[in-house]
This record gives structure tokens, C-alpha cells and sequence, in this order.
């Protein structure tokens, strides 16, 4: 059974530890390890899923770069350190490490969209 999307988007984007775990004096805390990684970034994605194993992606000479594509056929040569994702919205290139800076790259086409509209 898949959550109930309109409850979900209804929830405030808070962090457990400031939403739940700040305002409780009955919070327990267990050590564990459990294998688990913070997917919220493409830097992240790429330290633990695969590229593309289809022919939509050809790397010759690239260095640790991360390239997924959604149909697209990506070629890239004689790169480093890039994170490449093609959908059918658009295209992402930004440099590896930057990752967690996509929000302010997306604010921004936000605002240009919006200024053209205007």
C-alpha cells in the first residue's frame, strides 16, 4: 500500500531530529549499523548506484564521472569529476561535490522562467 500523496504533501519539510526528537524528554537512542545512506544528493546516488548499462550512455577517457539518462543517448570525452543526468525535462551538468547546490540552480531557472512569463 503506497502512502496517501495529498497527506504526505500536506506534511511540513521538517527533519525528524528538529520536528520530533527536540521535543521529547522520553527519546531513546540505540546504536546501530545498518548499511544506510542519505540518498539527497546526486553525489550520493553516485557513490552507490550504477550508470547506465544500456547504450545510453558512451564515456571514452572520463574520470570519475556519474551519467544516467532516461532514453537520451549521452556521449561524453575527456571529462572529470561531472555528474550528467538527461530526462525528458532537460539536461543537469554540474561538477561532482557541488551536488547538494541544486536547489539554488533550480531557484534560479525558477526565477527565469518566471521573469520571461512576465
Amino acid at each position: 500500500m503506497l502512502p496517501d500523496r495529498d497527506a504526505l504533501q500536506d506534511c511540513p519539510s521538517q527533519s525528524i531530529d528538529y520536528a520530533v526528537m527536540e521535543h521529547s524528554s522520553q527519546v531513546v537512542v540505540v546504536p546501530m549499523a545498518a548499511g544506510w545512506s542519505d540518498l539527497g544528493s546526486w553525489d550520493a546516488l553516485a557513490d552507490l548506484a550504477p550508470m547506465n548499462a544500456a547504450n545510453d550512455v558512451v564515456l571514452i577517457d572520463c574520470d570519475n564521472c556519474y551519467v544516467r539518462s532516461d532514453g537520451f543517448q549521452v556521449a561524453a570525452l575527456g571529462v572529470s569529476d561531472l555528474i550528467i543526468v538527461a530526462t525528458e525535462r532537460g539536461i543537469l551538468i554540474l561538477p561532482r561535490g557541488r551536488s547538494q547546490e541544486v536547489k539554488r540552480l533550480l531557484a534560479k531557472m525558477n526565477a527565469d522562467r518566471a521573469s520571461v512569463s512576465n
